[in-house]
Formats: C-alpha cells, sequence, structure tokens
C-alpha cells in the first residue's frame, strides 16, 4: 500500500520551489542568529566572571589593609548589575523562538533547557525553553497563567498595543477576560510571543498549526500582556498595572492617594491605607474615583489613575 501524506506534506509539494526555497533560507537565516546570539551571550558570561573575580579581588586587598570593603562593592555593584540586565536582548529571544518553526504541537510537552533544538513544544514551554537557553533571570516558570503571575510580580505587566509592538514581549489569552490576572487557573490559557510589528507572534498554537509565525496579532484575542523579566528591551518603558490581588506598598500608597482624593474614607467603601491589599474593595474606589474624574472605568490603576491621583 502507497505510504500517505499528511496535510503538512501536501500543502509543502503544492508550494512553489521558490516559496519553498525562501522559507528554507529564512529559517537557516533565523538559525545562524541563534548561533550569533549564543556566542555573545558565551562571550558576555565569560566578561561576567572575569568582572566577579575583579571584585572579589579588590574586596580581599581592601580587607587586608584594614579598609571597608562596602565602598568597593558600592563602586562596581551597579555595574555588574547593568551588564548582567543586558546579557539578554529580547530580539535573540525572538530569533530564537522563530527558529523553531515547524516544530510540533503537544500539550503538556516538557523539554530541557539544554537542547538546542527540541521537536516539540506546547505555549508556554516555548517561552520558558528560549528564557532558559539565555539563562535568563529571574527563571521564567513554566504554565501561561503562572508565567503571566510571575511578571505581575515583578511589575512588568504592560499593555497589549505595547506588547504588539514590542519584540519580546508576551501575549496572553485568558477565559476570563481582560482585567485582574485569575485568582485560579484558567479554563483556557494560552501564551505567544510579539515579533514587535504590531501583526505577527511566534507561538506554540495547536496541534494542528504547530509551532510557527502567525500574522493574526490583531484579531483581538488577547487579554493581558506582559514584557520579560530580566530581558533587555532597550528604550521599551514598562505600563505597570496595579489590580485586584497584587500585594505590597505601592497599594498602600495608592489607597492614601485615594485618601487624600476624598475616596475610601468611609463606609460601606472604607479602605485601610495600611493594608497592603488590592482586594475587591480597593477595586470599587478605585472605578468610583475613576467615574468622578473621567477616565476609563476599570477598577485597575495604570497610567492614566496613577496620573489623576497624582502618582
Amino acid at each position: 500500500m502507497a505510504e500517505s501524506l499528511d496535510i503538512l506534506d501536501a500543502v509543502r509539494l503544492a508550494l512553489p520551489p521558490d516559496i519553498l526555497e525562501y522559507n528554507r533560507a529564512e529559517q537557516a537565516a533565523a538559525k545562524a542568529r541563534v548561533k550569533d546570539a549564543e556566542a555573545a551571550k558565551t562571550a558576555a558570561d565569560a566578561a561576567l566572571k572575569d568582572e566577579q573575580a575583579k571584585l572579589d579581588a579588590e574586596k580581599a586587598s581592601a580587607e587586608a589593609n584594614g579598609n571597608d570593603p562596602a565602598a568597593v562593592v558600592a563602586e562596581r555593584a551597579h555595574l555588574l548589575a547593568a551588564s548582567k540586565r543586558a546579557v539578554v536582548e529580547a530580539i535573540a529571544l525572538v530569533q530564537l523562538a522563530q527558529a523553531q518553526a515547524g516544530d510540533r504541537y503537544r500539550f503538556g510537552a516538557e523539554v530541557s533547557k539544554d537542547d538546542p533544538d527540541p521537536e516539540v513544544f506546547d505555549c508556554s514551554e516555548l517561552v520558558e525553553w528560549v528564557c532558559g537557553r539565555f539563562s535568563v533571570e529571574p527563571k521564567m516558570p513554566d504554565g501561561s497563567w503562572i508565567q503571566a503571575l510571575h511578571c505581575q510580580a515583578h511589575g512588568a505587566m504592560t499593555s497589549i498595543d505595547e506588547a504588539l509592538n514590542t519584540p519580546g514581549a508576551l501575549l496572553f489569552r485568558f477565559s476570563g477576560g481582560q482585567g485582574p490576572l485569575p485568582s485560579s487557573r484558567p479554563h483556557r490559557a494560552h501564551v505567544a510571543i510579539s515579533v514587535g510589528d504590531g501583526v505577527h507572534t511566534i507561538e506554540a498554537r495547536s496541534a494542528r498549526s504547530g509551532v510557527d509565525l502567525f500574522a493574526d496579532a490583531q484579531a483581538g484575542r488577547w487579554t493581558h500582556a506582559a514584557l520579560m523579566p530580566g530581558v533587555d528591551y532597550g528604550t521599551v518603558q514598562v505600563v505597570e498595572l496595579i489590580g485586584r490581588g497584587d500585594v505590597g506598598p505601592v497599594v498602600k500608597e495608592i489607597k492614601k492617594a485615594l485618601h487624600k482624593a476624598g475616596f475610601g474614607t468611609s463606609e460601606p467603601l472604607k479602605i485601610s491605607a495600611t493594608d497592603p491589599t488590592y482586594g475587591p474593595k480597593t477595586e470599587r474606589v478605585v472605578r468610583a474615583f475613576q467615574a468622578a474624574v473621567g477616565i476609563e472605568v476599570d477598577g485597575v490603576v495604570g497610567p492614566d489613575t496613577r496620573a489623576a491621583l497624582g502618582l
């Protein structure tokens, strides 16, 4: 019995030779860029190691001479930190992800960051793997919803429009829709990597579509977006969004500003400025404030609400 062709093979055979050759050239070029980026990372890691050795030597010398090594640390630590932040550029992650086009999708797939060219991913594993290949710190976790929480915890949430135009930004789709991130894993969750041209994403989409470059990023299917913590996005500005479920000093500052504006000071919507939790009552107070000053009412403190609060 003759061997049967799968759908993808049939499509490839139907494509004109010049398109096939172009696709092969594009994939080869992407892999070459990845190889260059990995070589640059190796060199950067070596430079960082040398820098750390110099710092250790200078601290030891200061101690031997009876001096406080704290001054040495203060002088050089910011240089080390800046170098570490600049090691991984967003475009390198995009190129590595793009080089995986044509790989298969399998939900729950697990691959090693030490594998230079896996053949199967699911959506979040692709993100985790590209970050792992470049040793991005803080480490990117697995699971699209957990990845979104990871980004939120590091103050890296941004607007969907900004992510669409930022190479290497993450675009999320959760079944609960837009608004505060869900407190438990949504029934449906997905993540994609933005190419940054407002049109394309790289994603492990489904068993049918596999891993590929898709041109429907503006289809309005995204609910959240973020930049990857530990990745250098150049001059891209993170738009921090604070909403229900967030905890920390910034929440107390928001509550203080609401009190100063005359909101959240009396029942039934009284909130405590010493409580660092952004709960449902705080969200209702923020909504009331937004409605009063004439800005978008969404219960989330973004740039417009911050400006209106004087933060």
